[in-house]
C-alpha cells in the first residue's frame, strides 16, 4: 500500500489550481516541522526546491523520529511541482527548562497569500513529554500559549489566509489556536490539522469543528488522549500498536487517506481506561505524580529517553535509589496512583466483557426471532 510519500512521486505534478490542498498536504506540512530548520538560517536556501542536496537534507533530518523517511520525503518535494517552490519563513524555537517548555513553529507560503502554519509535534525529549502530560493539569500549557503568540504576530506580518497544522502535541497546538483566537483572526483559518495530536480537554464550537480537522490511526493512543470529541478521521495503518503514530505509516490510496470507520479494540479499551483513570485524580495529585516521576528521570541526567534506554539496567538500578529516598508522602501518592490505573483498566475490561456478551446476547435473540417457524 502507498504511503504519502508515494503521493508526492505520482501526484507530484498537479498544482494546486488543479487539485486543491488537501489532507494529505497537510499531513505532510505538518511532518516538516521537524527538520532542523536551524541549520539552515546562514544559508540562502528558502524553497523546497533548493533541498536537492543530499548531505543538506541529511543535515535537517538529523535526529527526527524517521530520518530515513523524512529525507526521502524531502527530496521528493523538491522536485515535485506542487511542492518545490513552497518557501518557508519565521523559524522559530524555543526550550526552556525552567517553564517545561519546548516549541517550535515554521511559516510555509503555499500560493498567493495562502500559508501554512505548521507546528512542530512531541520529540524525544524527557521535557517535551512532560509537557505534554502537564496537559493533565493545566488550563493551558506554555507551548499552547506561545503558539497563539506566534499565529497572531504571523497573521500580522501577512495578508492572506491561512492553514494551521502539527503532528502530536503539533496537533494539538493548531487546535488550540483555533479555539482561542480572536473571531477577526479565526475568520481567516481555512482548515487546522491535528494529526494524531492530543485533545483539548474541553468543549469546542461548532464553528470551531468545522475548521479542525483530525486524523488518528486505528490503533490511535496519543490522539484520543483528552479527547472528549467524536469528530476525527481514523486511518489504516500498514504498523501495530504504538508505531501508527508514525504518518509514515498511513495507507494512501491516490489523493486521499484510506479511511476506517472506527478505531480497534485496543484504542478504544486504553483510551476508556485512561479516561477512568483521570477522572478519578484531582488535578494536584496528577501534577505531584508526573511532577514526581520526571523528577527521578532528572536525576539520571538523560535528555532524551533514548539515552534511558541506552544502558538500561544502570538507569533501573538509579531510578530504584532515587524512588527509595523519596519522601513518605510522594510514596503514598505513587501508590494511590498507580493502584488507581490498574482498577480503571480493571473495571473497563469487566465493562467491554460484559457489553460484549449482552451484544452477541442480543444477537442470538434476534437471529432465533427471524428463524423460529412460530411467530
Amino acid at each position: 500500500m502507498a504511503n504519502m510519500i508515494d503521493y508526492v512521486r505520482s501526484f507530484g505534478n498537479v498544482s494546486f489550481s488543479a487539485a486543491p490542498f488537501n489532507e494529505i498536504d497537510g499531513v505532510i506540512l505538518s511532518q516538516l516541522a521537524y527538520l532542523n530548520f536551524e541549520c539552515l538560517n546562514d544559508s540562502n536556501i528558502r524553497t523546497l526546491k533548493r533541498l536537492n542536496n543530499i548531505k543538506t537534507v541529511q543535515e535537517i533530518v538529523k535526529g527526527t523520529w524517521n530520518p530515513t523517511a523524512n529525507l526521502d520525503l524531502v527530496i521528493a518535494l523538491s522536485s515535485s511541482n506542487r511542492f518545490k517552490n513552497i518557501s518557508w519563513s519565521d523559524w522559530k524555537t524555543r526550550l526552556d527548562h525552567k517553564s517545561e517548555e519546548q516549541f517550535s513553529a515554521v511559516t510555509f507560503l503555499i500560493d498567493n497569500q495562502l500559508y501554512f502554519i505548521s507546528y512542530r509535534g512531541t520529540t524525544a525529549t524527557t521535557i517535551d513529554w512532560k509537557e505534554d502530560l502537564n496537559m493533565t493539569f493545566m488550563d493551558a500549557i506554555p507551548s499552547q500559549k506561545s503558539a497563539l503568540r506566534y499565529f497572531n504576530e504571523i497573521s500580522s506580518k501577512y495578508r492572506g489566509n491561512f492553514i494551521l497544522g502539527g503532528h502530536s502535541k503539533g496537533g494539538n497546538l493548531a487546535a488550540y489556536v483555533v479555539t482561542h483566537s480572536s473571531n477577526d483572526n479565526k475568520h481567516r483559518i481555512i482548515h487546522a490539522f491535528s494529526v494524531d495530536g492530543p485533545g483539548l480537554n474541553e468543549p469546542i464550537s461548532g464553528f470551531d469543528r468545522q475548521i479542525i480537522r483530525k486524523l488518528i490511526p486505528e490503533a490511535s493512543i496519543i490522539g484520543l488522549l483528552l479527547e472528549p470529541e467524536t469528530n476525527y478521521q481514523v486511518v489504516e495503518s500498514v504498523a501495530k500498536g504504538f508505531k501508527q503514530h508514525d504518518p509514515f505509516s498511513w495507507n494512501v490510496y491516490q489523493n486521499q487517506f484510506v479511511t476506517l470507520t472506527s478505531v480497534n479494540e485496543l484504542s478504544d479499551h486504553t483510551h476508556n481506561s485512561v479516561n477512568r483513570w483521570l477522572n478519578s485524580l484531582d488535578e494536584q495529585t496528577r501534577q505531584e505524580f508526573l511532577d514526581s516521576l520526571f523528577a527521578l528521570f532528572k536525576e539520571t541526567n538523560s535528555i532524551k529517553f533514548s539515552e534511558l534506554s541506552h544502558d538500561w539496567q544502570q538507569t533501573l538500578k538509579l531510578l530504584i535509589t532515587e524512588l527509595g529516598d523519596v519522601n513518605l508522602e510522594t510514596k503514598n501518592n505513587w501508590r494511590f496512583v498507580t493502584n488507581q490505573l490498574v482498577s480503571s483498566f480493571a473495571a473497563e475490561f469487566k465493562y467491554s466483557i460484559r457489553n460484549d456478551l449482552q451484544n452477541k446476547q442480543s444477537a442470538l435473540i434476534a437471529k432465533v426471532k427471524q428463524t423460529h417457524p412460530f411467530k
